[in-house]
């Protein structure tokens, strides 16, 4: 009985051991969790504080690239002085050219008139040379000795004369038109 009771007592104290050990082991156990808990904590931290450098780093990054766009669109056209210059000299040259317009429409404007005043007298010519051929076969027709027909005297006579071939023959020798011309610049009378 001796012997199983050294052996209740060598258990006995075999199982103190043990409970004293694991106690301890979960102290060890606990502290190692509230470290571990602790270190995830300051992890999460650190991931929090991670994500808004990240967010900072990825804004300055568009930042920058955003900028270095702009400095290339700005690269590419010239400063403010240089683009006053050139403002300044489009407007002097704007300036003259619209005087050259000016001057160019008065001279168009002046040529029409011109060119009216042509057309007024060559139709105002033309109804006197109508006048003067109608009274071609009167004989008291006060122009009939200023007009001269290539051809013979029997076809004046006849009065078959074509008025195409008649060309003014004015006094004192000087010579005028002739009347092919002016029945040509009739096409351009209104």
């Amino acid at each position: 009985m001796l012997s199983t009771l050294s052996q209740c007592e060598f258990s006995m104290g075999k199982t103190l051991l043990v409970y004293d050990m694991n106690l301890r082991e979960m102290e060890n156990y606990e502290k190692i969790y509230k470290e571990i808990e602790s270190s995830i904590a300051g992890a999460h931290e650190k991931i929090a504080e991670c994500k808004k450098q990240i967010l900072q780093a990825k804004r300055i990054r568009k930042n920058r690239q955003e900028y270095d766009a702009l400095a290339k669109v700005i690269q590419h056209h010239p400063d403010r002085h240089e683009t006053l210059k050139e403002l300044e000299i489009l407007g002097k040259e704007l300036e003259h050219l619209s005087h050259i317009k000016e001057n160019i429409e008065d001279k168009l404007d002046l040529r029409r008139k011109q060119f009216y005043v042509l057309l007024n007298t060559i139709h105002e010519l033309q109804q006197t040379l109508e006048k003067i051929y109608s009274g071609l076969h009167q004989e008291k027709n006060p122009y009939r000795e200023f007009l001269i027909k290539r051809g013979t005297k029997s076809e004046a006579a006849a009065g078959t004369w074509e008025t195409d071939t008649f060309q003014f023959v004015l006094p004192h020798g000087s010579l005028g038109y002739p009347l092919k011309l002016l029945r040509r610049l009739k096409n351009f009378i209104p």
